[in-house]
C-alpha cells in the first residue's frame, strides 16, 4: 500500500466521530410548531365539549354568579325570566356554598367568572372560556419548562401530550377551576426552576415570589393540588443532591421562603380548610361508601400514559434501522444522538407520581375520597414530559417522527374512551332535556295546577341538607341543588320544585339495592314528609333523577311517597302498551309493597316520570278497618275491587297517557 492511499489522521477521526455520533439538530422554527399545537389544543376542546349542556358539577358556579331574574315575585324563575348576573361580589360569596354547604371566604374562582358574566353572555361557551384559556396556557407552560430542561423536540412532543391529554381536554372544558388550577402548578414548576437555576441571587429571588404566587393560587383554586408540594421536594432534593454545590444550600433556602410565603398567602383560607377536613372526618364512613377504592380509580386515571407507555416500550424492541434501510443498527452512520436529560426524567417522575401516591394513602389511610380525576389531573402534565423524552430516545430522525407519531395518535384514539378520562372528571347530567319534557307535559295538557317536581338533587350535600348544614347557608344551598333547573335551564312556566335527598332509601322495604347508601332518615326528612302530606289530592309529582342508581332510587322512594300521601299510586313509564303504569299498592299486605314494579326493567326509569293517584285517599284505610273487623277479608276484597273500577285516572285528557314514548323520554 502506497503512502498516497493510507487514510489522512484528520479524515480517519472524521470518519470515527461520524460512525460514532451524528450531531443532534434541534427543531427548525419551534414557535411555528408551538403555534400550530396550540391550534390543535383549541380544536380538541371545542369539538369535545365547549358547547355542550353542562354537567352536574358545573351548576354550583353558575347558582355562585348568576341568577333569574324573577319578572312575577314569588314564582318559581322561567326561561323568560332574563338570566343575569347576580348583585355583587358579596353574593358571590354567599352563594359560594359548595362543598357542604360551608361558605367559601374568598371564592377566587367564582370572583373570576363573576367578571366573565358580566363582561359576556351567560352561556355554556363563556362561562368555559376561563378553563378554555388556562388549559392553552398550560400547553405553553410545559414547551417552556421542556425547552430550559433540554430541548425544542421534547418540548413540542409534551406539549403536543397536554394537547390530545383526555384529561387535559376534560378540565380545559369545566366550568370548574381545574384547569386554572392545572395552569397554576405548571407555573409553580417554572418558578421553582427559576430558584433552582437562576444563575444570578436577583433572579433566584425574583423567581420565588413567582413560586409563592403560584403555591397560594393553587390553593385557592384547588387545594387538593397542593399535594403537588411533595414534585417540588422532590425536585429541590435532587438539586440538594445532583447540582452545583455552591448553588445547594442558598436554592434550598430560597424556596422554603417561598413555600412559607405561599402558605401564608392562604391564611384567609385556613378556618374554611378546617371546616371541610372536620365535615369530611365526621362523615367518613359515608364519603367512603359513595366513592370507590383508588386501585381502579388509579389504573384509570392513569390510562392514557399506561398505553401511550406500551407502544414508546414496543418501539425499543423493533429493528427500525433494519426496516427502514436494510443496514444493521450497528451501523448507523448517519444517526444522532439525542441529549440525555437526567433532571427531566426526575421532573416528570416526581410530577405524575408522588402526588398521586400520596393521594392513595390519603385515600386508604384516613378515608378521604379525594383520588378523582377533577382534582388530579394536573399529573397526568409530568405523564406527558416523561412519554416526550421517552419517545424521542431514538437516534435517527426518522425513527423519532414514527414513534412519536404512534404516541401522539394513540392518545388522540385512546381519548375516545370513557377510561381515557379518568374516575369522577365527569357527572354527566341531563337536564337540558329534562326542561324540554316538562315543558312538554304542557304542551299535552298534563300539567295540573299544584303539581310539584320532585328534584333528586345529585350533589351529595343534599343527604345532609337538614341537619348538616348551618342554618344560615340552608337557602343558599338549597338554590344551588335546585340550580339545575331554575339557571341557564328553566321551564317555560312556573313549576314548583323540591328536593329530595340523593340517597332516599328505607331500610323497612329495600335489602340489599345499594347498602353503602342505606341510611335512616325518617328524622330528617320529616319536613318533606310533612309537605308530601298536605298536597292537594289533585296533585300529581313529577320526579327528576339524573344520578346513578335510578332504578334502585325509585324502588325505595314511590313506596314511600305512597305511604306518605295514603294512595294508591300508578308511575308512568316509557312506554305504550297495556304496561304504561306501574301499580304501587300500599297498606295493603306487607308483602305487596313493591308489587307493582315486579316486572320493572332499566329502561322504565328514564329521568322525568310521574306519580300520580289511582285510587281515592282513604280507600285502604276502610280496607285495614275490614281485615281488622273481619280476619277473613272477604269484605277487603270487594272494597279493593270496588275502588279500582270506580276510580278514573287523574289526567283530564286520558288519550294523552300514552302520548311519552321511550325514545322521548331517552
Amino acid at each position: 500500500m502506497s503512502v498516497a492511499t493510507l487514510p489522512r489522521p484528520t479524515e480517519s477521526l472524521a470518519v470515527v466521530r461520524t460512525k460514532a455520533a451524528t450531531p443532534y439538530a434541534d427543531v427548525r422554527r419551534p414557535a411555528v410548531w408551538l403555534l400550530a399545537i396550540v391550534v390543535v389544543g383549541l380544536g380538541m376542546r371545542a369539538w369535545w365539549q365547549l358547547d355542550a349542556p353542562l354537567q352536574q358539577d358545573e351548576f354550583g358556579p353558575l347558582y355562585a354568579v348568576a341568577e333569574r331574574q324573577v319578572t312575577v315575585p314569588g314564582t318559581p324563575p322561567t326561561a323568560s325570566d332574563p338570566l343575569v348576573p347576580v348583585a355583587g361580589l358579596e353574593e358571590v360569596r354567599e352563594r359560594s356554598v359548595l362543598p357542604y354547604g360551608i361558605t367559601n371566604p374568598f371564592p377566587l374562582y367564582h370572583y373570576l367568572l363573576y367578571g366573565v358574566v358580566r363582561a359576556l353572555p351567560i352561556n355554556e361557551w363563556t362561562l368555559r372560556l376561563p378553563s378554555l384559556l388556562a388549559g392553552l396556557l398550560t400547553i405553553v407552560g410545559i414547551y417552556w419548562i421542556c425547552r430550559r430542561l433540554l430541548n425544542a423536540e421534547v418540548a413540542l412532543v409534551a406539549a403536543a401530550m397536554a394537547a390530545l391529554d383526555p384529561i387535559q381536554i376534560g378540565t380545559s372544558t369545566l366550568v370548574r377551576p381545574y384547569a386554572l388550577a392545572n395552569f397554576a402548578c405548571v407555573l409553580s414548576f417554572a418558578s421553582l426552576l427559576g430558584v433552582l437555576r437562576a444563575r444570578s441571587l436577583v433572579t433566584a429571588t425574583i423567581s420565588m415570589i413567582g413560586y409563592a404566587l403560584s403555591v397560594g393560587l393553587i390553593g385557592y383554586l384547588n387545594p387538593v393540588l397542593l399535594l403537588v408540594g411533595l414534585a417540588h421536594a422532590a425536585l429541590v432534593a435532587y438539586q440538594q443532591f445532583f447540582q452545583v454545590a455552591s448553588r445547594r444550600a442558598t436554592r434550598t433556602v430560597l424556596w422554603l421562603v417561598g413555600g412559607g410565603l405561599g402558605i401564608a398567602l392562604l391564611m384567609p383560607e385556613f378556618d374554611y380548610f378546617r371546616a371541610l377536613g372536620a365535615f369530611t372526618s365526621t362523615h367518613r364512613d359515608y364519603l367512603a361508601g359513595l366513592w370507590k377504592r383508588p386501585l381502579v380509580p388509579f389504573l384509570m386515571h392513569n390510562s392514557s400514559f399506561l398505553i401511550a407507555l406500551l407502544v414508546v416500550v414496543l418501539a425499543g424492541y423493533i429493528p427500525w434501522r433494519t426496516w427502514l434501510t436494510g443496514e444493521e443498527d450497528g451501523d448507523a452512520a448517519d444517526a444522532a444522538t439525542p441529549r440525555e436529560s437526567p433532571e427531566v426524567l426526575w421532573l416528570g417522575r416526581a410530577w405524575l407520581f408522588l402526588p398521586q401516591l400520596l393521594a392513595v394513602a390519603l385515600a386508604y389511610g384516613a378515608s378521604q375520597p379525594i383520588f378523582l380525576s377533577r382534582y388530579l389531573g394536573f399529573t397526568t402534565l409530568g405523564g406527558g414530559i416523561l412519554l416526550a423524552y421517552w419517545a424521542t430516545r431514538q437516534p435517527s430522525r426518522e425513527v423519532r417522527l414514527v414513534v412519536v407519531g404512534a404516541v401522539l395518535a394513540i392518545t388522540f384514539l385512546w381519548g375516545f374512551t370513557d377510561a381515557s378520562r379518568g374516575y369522577g372528571l365527569y357527572t354527566d347530567s341531563f337536564f337540558k332535556n329534562t326542561v324540554a319534557l316538562l315543558d312538554k307535559t304542557d304542551e299535552r295538557g298534563s300539567w295540573h295546577e299544584g303539581d310539584v317536581v320532585l328534584l333528586r338533587a345529585g350533589f351529595l350535600e343534599s343527604d345532609f341538607l337538614a341537619d348538616e348544614v348551618p342554618t344560615a347557608n340552608r337557602a343558599r344551598l338549597e338554590g344551588a341543588l335546585k340550580a339545575p333547573l331554575t339557571t341557564l335551564y328553566a321551564p317555560k312556566t312556573p313549576k314548583r320544585i323540591e328536593t329530595v335527598r340523593l340517597s332516599f332509601y328505607r331500610r323497612d322495604r329495600i335489602e340489599n339495592s345499594a347498602p353503602a347508601l342505606v341510611r335512616d332518615y325518617s328524622a330528617s326528612d320529616a319536613e318533606l314528609a310533612d309537605f308530601v302530606k298536605r298536597q292537594s289530592p289533585a296533585t300529581q309529582f313529577w320526579i327528576c333523577s339524573h344520578h346513578w342508581g335510578r332504578q334502585e332510587f325509585l324502588i325505595a322512594f314511590v313506596p314511600w311517597l305512597a305511604d306518605q300521601l295514603q294512595w294508591d299510586v300508578s308511575v308512568a313509564r316509557s312506554r305504550r302498551d297495556a304496561e304504561r303504569y306501574f301499580d304501587v299498592y300500599t297498606d295493603s299486605k306487607p308483602d305487596e309493597f313493591l308489587d307493582g314494579l315486579t316486572n320493572a326493567a332499566p329502561r322504565d326509569f328514564n329521568y322525568v316520570i310521574r306519580v300520580q293517584r289511582k285510587r281515592p285517599a282513604g280507600i285502604y284505610t276502610l280496607g285495614a278497618f275490614g281485615a281488622a273487623v273481619l280476619p277473613n277479608a272477604h269484605i277487603t276484597v270487594p272494597t279493593w275491587l270496588a275502588s279500582e273500577a270506580r276510580t278514573p285516572r287523574l289526567t283530564e285528557r286520558p288519550e294523552l297517557d300514552a302520548a311519552t314514548s321511550e325514545g322521548e323520554l331517552k
